[in-house]
């Protein structure tokens, strides 16, 4: 699973430089835990995520890899229909 993590974190990364998109990458050192929130048009603080994904870093199950699947194209779907670059 620690390989799929670290693809998903590029997709991620990609998709923050890409799009528009709100997305929240988290790890830690101290549990086993990844999160993947993403908001698809943007950060809105009343706005509920249009995907929330927790997976199993170290002891992955069927569920994680139901979530990484789902994650993976979701970041996907996004970096092909919003290719459009964040300006600051």
């Amino acid at each position: 699973m620690k390989k799929k993590i670290e693809e998903l974190f590029r997709l991620a990364m990609k998709a923050q430089e890409k799009t528009n998109a709100y997305v929240a990458f988290e790890t830690s050192n101290h549990g086993t835990e990844c999160l993947i929130m993403i908001m698809d048009d943007g950060f809105e603080a009343d706005h509920g995520y249009d995907g929330w994904y927790e997976m199993d870093m170290f002891y992955p199950d069927e569920r994680s890899e139901k979530e990484y699947q789902k994650a993976k194209e979701h970041l996907i779907r996004l970096l092909r229909s919003k290719r459009k670059a964040v300006t600051a």
